[in-house]
């Protein structure tokens, strides 16, 4: 599969003391919790890793844990995406094994 690598973006959302901004490049120890919104990451579209919305906060896996897995597929497009009540973001696996944020908006609420 050849993939379509996006311009990454700088991140406009401002943020505050309980929703902060998006970083540029997704930083290995996000942890990637699912509750009332979250994480998912996508391998070609499809759901890769979704934690459970009853799991722990720290049971779920981090960008690190997920980056071992696939750090040495080049054929699939990987992205994670976060839904928030109050901003999103998505961010797509580079070659060079880091994640590049492509798009973000305002949440879902």
């Amino acid at each position: 599969m050849k993939i379509n690598y996006l311009t990454p973006i700088k991140s406009t959302h401002l943020g505050c003391a309980c929703c902060p901004g998006n970083n540029q490049i997704l930083s290995y120890e996000t942890r990637l919790y699912y509750g009332f919104g979250g994480y998912l990451v996508l391998k070609n579209g499809n759901i890769y890793y979704q934690a459970s919305s009853g799991d722990e906060f720290f049971g779920s896996k981090t960008l690190l844990d997920i980056e071992k897995e696939v750090c040495s597929d080049h054929e699939n497009d990987y992205r994670i995406i976060l839904s928030l009540p109050l901003r999103g973001a998505e961010w797509q696996r580079n070659l060079d094994g880091n994640w590049y944020l492509i798009s973000e908006n305002s949440g879902f609420a």
